[in-house]
């Protein structure tokens, strides 16, 4: 009885086989000189890539308000009203020119 040959020697007899069939450097250069000849040129379609939809633009869109929790509601009514301020009259440049003169 004969023992099946190990993992190894079955590869390298793969590889050596594979080797012995595959043709040489120049088997091949000939090869693709007469492809060309026979059937022309090889013509490599080039496909348009998509364009991708793109997200709206950071910049342009309105941020979110915070909530703010630590604003506490005013009571009294004298707090909330505004103070009015008075606007200072300036004298004008007529009143300065008479007091020269």
């Amino acid at each position: 009885m004969l023992e099946n040959p190990s993992t190894a020697s079955l590869e390298v007899a793969e590889k050596k086989t594979q080797t012995e069939l595959k043709p040489t450097t120049h088997q091949q250069s000939v090869i693709q000189t007469l492809k060309k000849q026979t059937f022309g040129e090889e013509t490599v379609v080039v496909k348009k890539k998509r364009k991708k939809i793109k997200g709206p633009n950071p910049l342009s869109c309105k941020k979110s308000k915070k909530k703010r929790a630590d604003v506490k509601p005013r009571t009294n009514t004298e707090e909330t009203k505004k103070r009015r301020r008075r606007k200072k009259k300036h004298k004008h440049a007529v009143a300065s020119i008479e007091s020269v003169s």
